[in-house]
């Protein structure tokens, strides 16, 4: 099954949503770039806020690769440092 990212509002609508397309049935159970997917995920779920700000948190499941991947956007500024992740 292949996993699906979802970014909700504050009143609960879905403002984007992105399923990670099928790895190669030969492939690893972690690949190299594990975190690479809900990286990408997140800065296309950003951009889609133009215009309403960067929210103050942001709430995930728990999918390891989600703190490493806002860390790194933190890290490039994409995201400010105020955003909490939970």
């Amino acid at each position: 099954m292949r996993p699906t990212y979802k970014v909700k509002g504050e009143d609960n609508t879905c403002i984007a949503q992105w399923t990670r397309p099928a790895k190669p049935s030969n492939s690893g159970s972690q690949p190299n770039g594990a975190g690479r997917g809900a990286k990408r995920f997140f800065r296309k779920a950003l951009s889609s806020l133009l215009g309403n700000g960067v929210p103050r948190v942001i709430n995930v499941d728990k999918n390891l690769a989600y703190p490493a991947a806002v860390e790194a956007l933190k890290e490039e500024g994409v995201l400010p440092r105020r955003v909490r992740l939970r």
